[in-house]
């Protein structure tokens, strides 16, 4: 909670404060009580790699691994559902102010001391936005701090011997790491479409930093408009599967047209594409290319031929109308003979 320094300023003139609440998070009865004592853990940093290295092969992310002991200073036998926090202290998005990532329920006997450990990876860091409301990322430098126990507060409690201290995520590669190009590698790979281009995931992931996209000038790479482009080819469950690779070269933007050429800078950094002097085609047909243009020219003519007799069955009516119409009044508009006998017109006479 925050609360102002000077009553008769408003804020942002704010501290951080303890929030009044009825119930803490966790709150419940028990015959028994317990102590929480010696919080450690094993690092102060948490690194963050892609899913490949430089040399294609896959790689790990770090992780903090937890451990607090907890001991049943009660006369009864009791369960306790030890609790591990995450106090993120900046982020591009506003986080939570306390955040539940795992917990333990452990049954503990009168006097005994247990010692339960957590390990906290990279996954339960990331969050939505801040380019949209549906991909997690993960931001490299934020400053977060661990805390255990259901009332404990690292923010305003800081000292806390239950809370850790700063703690940081950082990034395990080179140059500036951007999600967007990630998901949408792991997307291209995952659905074989980096192989129809004879690239790696790593190969990929350059390329992609490596560009600039024509719409998205804020996140860097091909952007998150050229991700959710895919997105909607290659997850869509009503595409036929061969197709949907040659779809995203062709609907969205083909991206490995041609290969980018990276600068100075760049290279210095390690951002390398492997195999410089290999050079690739724009894009390899696929094997039933033929029989997909062959499928696709009697769909353009069949289309043709139903868009004729529909015309066709509609037009018909109203012609029809206007042609009865026409004799119709040419009828009404001539004047009509009748045939009659000479002895009929002498017998009129007399």
């Amino acid at each position: 909670c925050t609360e102002s320094n000077n009553p008769h300023e408003p804020l942002p003139h704010w501290i951080y404060s303890q929030c009044e609440v009825q119930w803490p998070f966790g709150y419940g009865l028990s015959y028994t009580s317990f102590k929480y004592t010696n919080l450690e853990i094993d690092s102060k940093t948490m690194t963050y790699s892609l899913p490949w290295s430089d040399n294609g092969k896959s790689s790990s992310s770090s992780s903090i691994k937890v451990s607090i002991n907890v001991q049943n200073t009660g006369s009864r036998q009791s369960f306790e559902t030890i609790m591990l926090f995450l106090f993120v202290e900046n982020r591009h998005v506003t986080p939570e102010y306390k955040q539940l990532i795992d917990y333990k329920r452990r049954k503990i006997d009168p006097g005994q001391t247990i010692t339960q450990e957590f390990e906290v990876t990279t996954d339960m860091l990331r969050y939505v936005g801040p380019y949209d409301d549906k991909h997690d990322i993960l931001q490299m430098g934020q400053k977060f701090r661990l805390g255990i126990g259901p009332t404990t507060d690292c923010r305003t409690m800081q000292a806390n011997e239950l809370c850790t201290e700063m703690l940081t995520l950082e990034f395990n590669g080179q140059g500036i790491y951007e999600p967007s190009c990630e998901a949408a590698c792991i997307l291209l790979e995952t659905n074989g479409c980096l192989v129809i281009h004879t690239l790696s995931g790593s190969e990929c992931y350059s390329i992609c930093r490596s560009s600039h996209s024509p719409t998205d000038t804020i996140s860097l790479g091909w952007g998150w408009n050229y991700l959710n482009c895919i997105e909607t080819i290659l997850l869509a469950k009503s595409r036929s599967n061969e197709r949907k690779c040659y779809d995203v070269d062709n609907m969205c933007r083909n991206v490995f047209a041609s290969k980018p050429t990276l600068d100075n800078e760049e290279e210095e950094e390690g951002i390398s594409i492997q195999d410089q002097s290999r050079t690739r085609p724009p894009l390899t047909p696929f094997k039933e290319d033929t029989k997909l243009a062959k499928y696709n020219i009697d769909t353009v003519v069949m289309s043709i031929l139903a868009g004729v007799v529909g015309t066709l069955i509609i037009v018909y009516p109203f012609y029809r109308n206007v042609i009865h119409s026409v004799n119709a009044k040419k009828g009404k508009d001539e004047i009509a003979f009748s045939p009659i006998s000479r002895n009929e017109v002498e017998l009129e006479i007399i």
